[in-house]
């Protein structure tokens, strides 16, 4: 059994395996380099030997470096999340704009209908007075 580490979505013994999962394989054939990366010795020296070496990838962070990048990246995450909730909001005011928009075009719409059918009346009235 050999460690290696996911590089991104996989498929391996019946399971799908998501990025940056650590899981074993039992064959140095199972190791796949479009989706595995590992740092376990033995395996990385089996894979060197046929030339599918792929190393995981080090992001050169200790702890504290980390810890502050995580923080930094939730704040970002909450920034956003606040612009998505301001975005949401205005979203719902413009919705609202909209409904009230098209109730006065309705509105306007009768009337018109209403003054056009005044209009026809007043024309077969003149006219009738025009025949007489």
């Amino acid at each position: 059994m050999y460690i290696v580490t996911a590089t991104q979505k996989g498929y391996y013994a019946n399971k799908i395996i998501q990025e940056g999962a650590s899981f074993q394989i039992k064959e140095i054939s199972d190791f796949s380099s479009n989706w595995m990366a590992t740092e376990d010795k033995d395996l990385l020296a089996a894979l060197e030997s046929n030339g599918k070496c792929k190393a995981s990838p080090d992001l050169g962070l200790d702890a504290e470096s980390a810890a502050a990048e995580i923080a930094l990246l939730e704040d970002k995450v909450g920034e956003l999340t606040t612009i998505n909730e301001e975005a949401e909001a205005q979203n719902l005011d413009l919705k609202k704009q909209i409904e009230a928009v098209e109730a006065e075009n309705e509105k306007l719409k009768k009337q018109l209908t209403a003054q056009k059918g005044e209009v026809t009346k007043l024309q077969n009235q003149l006219a009738a007075k025009e025949g007489k």
